[in-house]
């Protein structure tokens, strides 16, 4: 699974940290003149470390020993956005031959009101993993609108519309130069 562009972690002291990474569209040609199209979405990774030890100020995550991974699609983002805006909760299942994954967003009540706190389990056969991380109105908000701004990337429009406007800007130049 290929990753572009820098991630972003979240890290909740020995409650562990979320961390999230942009996987690109997958390209394909289609024809000779080197025309291309996207083929295949491309996606949000979410990942969840455990704490693993803290030396004077600093805090470790065991990255080798991530508990659940959850790659976020765009009906996903659409889900999250909407449960953000109305306050309510959302579960998001990925139920595939290599077996189920879960990633629950819970809107804080009561004292809580305006945090998050987001899970992830995984099953493959017998083997049960689970995370859980809360956040803060801030990290919400930030994560929020990190899904909403990546949409046009994920769907591949970022490079189809540059693209078109360098052969629009070098056609504007060429006749330009004609004149």
């Amino acid at each position: 699974m290929a990753r572009y562009g820098e991630k972003h972690t979240i890290h909740k002291g020995k409650m562990g940290a979320l961390q999230i990474s942009p996987i690109p569209p997958t390209w394909s040609a289609i024809d000779s003149k080197g025309n291309i199209k996207v083929t295949k979405s491309g996606a949000l990774l979410f990942e969840m470390a455990p704490f693993l030890k803290k030396d004077g100020d600093n805090l470790t995550y065991d990255w080798a020993k991530k508990k659940v991974t959850f790659a976020f699609g765009i009906p996903d983002i659409e889900k999250v956005v909407e449960a953000y805006s109305t306050g309510n909760k959302v579960d998001l299942i990925h139920d595939t031959d290599k077996g189920m994954k879960k990633m629950s967003w819970l809107p804080g009540e009561g004292d809580y009101e305006g945090t998050w706190r987001v899970s992830l389990a995984t099953t493959k056969g017998e083997e049960k993993l689970s995370a859980m991380i809360a956040l803060s109105y801030g990290e919400m908000r930030v994560l929020v609108e990190l899904m909403v701004s990546i949409v046009p990337s994920l769907l591949g429009w970022n490079a189809s519309f540059l693209d078109q406007k360098v052969e629009r800007d070098e056609a504007k130049v060429n006749t330009q130069n004609e004149s």
